[in-house]
């Protein structure tokens, strides 16, 4: 299944629901154009997993190349809804976890952007 995003604005930070393939191959590039335009703009990101079904290290790679351009804005990226227990042991054993800051959903993602100190 190729990747497919929805974008929704909570309140200021962008919500993506990412569903399907986030690996090499034209899905990359479409996340990365998409997500960059929206760091631009509005530099606080969550990316929702809950209906990601894999994720490659050309997709890490995309994220923390995401991530990095956030930080230059002053903003962030968070992940949320990690179901998939691969998707979660890939993140693990690259580290992500030390990347990212990950939620349970996108609602504790998001809100957590207006807590003092984030």
């Amino acid at each position: 299944m190729a990747l497919e995003l929805d974008i929704v604005d909570s309140r200021g930070v962008k919500l993506v629901f990412c569903r399907g393939r986030l690996s090499i191959g034209p899905d990359v590039e479409y996340f990365k154009n998409k997500v960059s335009a929206l760091l631009t703009g509005s530099p606080s990101v969550v990316l929702d997993f809950k209906h990601l079904e894999h994720i490659d290290s050309t997709g890490i790679g995309a994220m923390v190349e995401l991530q990095n351009k956030a930080h230059a804005e002053g903003g962030d990226v968070r992940l949320a809804s990690i179901t998939n227990s691969h998707i979660r042991k890939v993140l693990e054993m690259t580290k992500m976890t030390s990347v990212f800051q990950m939620f349970e959903d996108e609602r504790q993602a998001a809100s957590s952007f207006t807590k003092p100190g984030t």
